[in-house]
């Protein structure tokens, strides 16, 4: 029993030592193992974290540095130089070719302009003038339309009447007479150039400045349209072959956005002039009677009519690069304000792409918003029954830059000592002088129809200033493209 006892003593202590010996063998692996996964985890945050960083800054094509900001400065002011000079490349353009006052108004008209100030209306007598000038300016140019007279050149209707002015047979029975009537006569009472007319130019009291002001610029507009129809028209050796055929509506600023497809219609313009105009007659609140009088009296002086007045006129005037109307208080852009217009042709539809040409090609700068056909006409129906059937009603919808004067503050640019003057001034040249034959039978448009006589190169532009922030000022008012 002694040596079984002695036996099983020694299997005992065998067993311990081989479990102690895998317990720590254990332990040990547990220990080693978790140092290992903490530190493999550490070591993989670092990795992806400066990964990112790296990622980051990959992304960065100048690093911030001195030398990178100076470039930076050195590059923005050349921008700034570029936008400068091809802002006055294009501003200069349209000064020398478009924005001169008519020479017909005189050396008085001018000198009265240059010494216009700021809140300072033209004299009466200047006003009447250009009153008497334009009534007749429209109608003469509607005849050198229909007869496609270039401007510069004598009126002749030697290839006689190409373009009509509304309905087709109207020409037709007015020329069936032995005598055409003068130049100045012969679509006086024609319904289409009537309307145009009256729309921009017919009106029976004196106007104010900011009138006189925004109807330069639809003459401007309206001349620019109808050249581009006479070189539509120049090849055309009678009415057999003429690309357009008859003028059906003819409209710039405010009437062309009333009208237009998609845009805002009459009403919503009058909301727009009277909105800014019980913003100009708002009576301040919580105030004593003799304030309140006070006020009352100076919002039904003559400085709040004509700050109503003025504000009816630039309600929905212009439009934003939408053709959304814009309401009087709402300021154009810094470089140009965008003048609506459409034109309603009856035209060769395979020649649409020489009109939209010669609009291009205009010595203002026009885009071409939309083109439709038959504008309201019913599929299937055409109108012009006795043309071709290659004549079809053509309606161009188009938006016309009058580029604003060069805004230096706008740029962040020093602004030069010497500064252009506030409005462009008539030309005082003599008009030029028609034979006596040719005035005896009146049978030529006067010298204001033709743009060559209107502009005159010599003349300076207006300065262009946003009427909603000078409605008060005349003078500032845009009357040159900005």
């Amino acid at each position: 029993m002694d040596k079984i006892k002695e036996l099983l003593g020694k299997q005992q202590v065998f067993w311990s030592v081989c479990g102690v010996v895998i317990v720590a063998a254990l332990v040990c692996w547990f220990i080693a193992t978790s140092g290992l996964s903490s530190d493999t985890k550490k070591n993989a945050d670092n990795v992806t974290r400066h990964l990112k960083q790296l990622r980051g800054i990959s992304k960065i094509e100048e690093h911030p540095n001195q030398d990178g900001i100076d470039d930076k400065k050195d590059e923005t002011e050349d921008e700034k130089k570029n936008v400068l000079k091809h802002w006055k490349d294009i501003r200069d353009e349209q000064v020398a070719q478009v924005f001169r006052w008519p020479k017909e108004l005189g050396p008085e008209f001018a000198e009265a302009v240059a010494r216009l100030k700021k809140d300072e209306e033209l004299p009466a007598p200047q006003l009447d003038k250009y009153l008497s000038f334009v009534d007749k300016w429209f109608p003469r140019m509607a005849v050198r339309v229909m007869y496609g007279v270039p401007a510069g050149e004598e009126f002749s209707r030697k290839r006689g009447a190409l373009v009509d002015w509304g309905d087709i047979q109207q020409k037709e029975q007015q020329a069936a007479g032995e005598e055409l009537p003068s130049a100045d006569k012969e679509l006086a009472e024609n319904g289409t150039v009537s309307a145009v007319n009256a729309g921009h130019f017919g009106w029976r009291e004196r106007p104010i400045t900011l009138k006189v002001q925004y109807a330069q610029e639809d003459l401007w507009a309206l001349e620019a349209l109808c050249e581009a129809i006479i070189r539509t028209n120049k090849d055309a050796k009678g009415a057999h072959d003429v690309i357009v055929r008859a003028i059906r509506e003819i409209e710039v600023a405010k009437n062309a956005v009333e009208k237009s497809p998609g845009g805002l219609g009459e009403r919503l313009l009058e909301k727009f002039a009277s909105a800014q105009a019980k913003r100009v007659d708002k009576k301040p609140r919580n105030q004593n009677k003799n304030k309140r009088n006070k006020n009352n009296k100076n919002n039904t002086g003559p400085n709040a009519i004509l700050k109503k007045a003025q504000a009816k006129l630039t309600a929905g005037r212009y439009v934003d690069a939408d053709g959304n109307a814009l309401p009087a208080d709402k300021e154009f852009t810094e470089e140009y304000r965008i003048l609506p217009a459409r034109l309603v042709v009856t035209m060769d539809v395979r020649k649409v792409g020489r009109l939209l040409e010669e609009l291009a090609n205009s010595q203002l700068r026009i885009e071409v918003t939309s083109v439709r056909m038959n504008p309201g006409a019913k599929p299937g129906k055409n109108k012009n029954t006795d043309l071709s059937p290659y004549y079809q009603t053509i309606q161009i919808q188009s938006h016309i830059f009058l580029v604003n004067e060069v805004d230096y503050k706008h740029l962040g640019l020093p602004v030069p000592k010497e500064q252009p003057k506030v409005l462009t001034q008539p030309s005082t040249e003599p008009a030029a002088k028609q034979s006596p034959e040719a005035t005896a039978k009146q049978d030529g448009p006067p010298p204001a129809a033709q743009p060559k006589q209107i502009n005159d190169p010599g003349a300076k532009p207006p300065v262009a200033v946003k009427p909603a922030a000078n409605q008060a000022n005349g003078a500032a008012a845009p009357v040159a493209a900005p």
